[in-house]
């Protein structure tokens, strides 16, 4: 399907399933077309279940920290780093752990920058080579 019927086919599942609660899996690689939709997440790889948890849990679990390299790599000591990218002395990590409000805090109070990670970003890098 193009991206104009997959649009319209989950508008009439989601209407659908509104009017007729039931519980629908849905499978897919464009994980950023359907996030809005899910509410469980369950992540294959090679033939093994990565990971099955509440969408929005996945969601909570998952940040960026941006900053100066030395202040973000103190920043997420110690917490499961599962990418990373620099540009000259800015280091962004992409962190996937349970993160406590203190360990956020911290990192805002040292001046680092936080934000959200798509799901599709989380099923990219705890499904990449450099994650195993």
């Amino acid at each position: 399907m193009d991206a104009p019927s997959r649009q319209r086919f989950y508008d009439v599942l989601l209407a659908d399933v509104v009017a007729h609660p039931r519980t629908v899996i849905l499978s897919s690689h464009l994980i950023g077309e359907i996030e809005h939709l899910l509410e469980r997440v369950v992540i294959l790889d090679a033939g093994r279940v990565l990971l099955c948890e509440e969408a929005d849990a996945l969601r909570a679990k998952g940040v960026t920290i941006t900053g100066p390299a030395d202040r973000v790599d103190a920043a997420v000591a110690g917490l499961a780093v599962v990418g990373s990218r620099e540009l000259g002395h800015t280091r962004q990590v992409t962190v996937f752990d349970d993160l406590d409000d203190g360990a956020l805090a911290r990192a805002a109070d040292a001046g680092l920058e936080l934000g959200g990670v798509p799901l599709q970003d989380l099923f990219i890098h705890l499904t990449g080579k450099e994650s195993r």
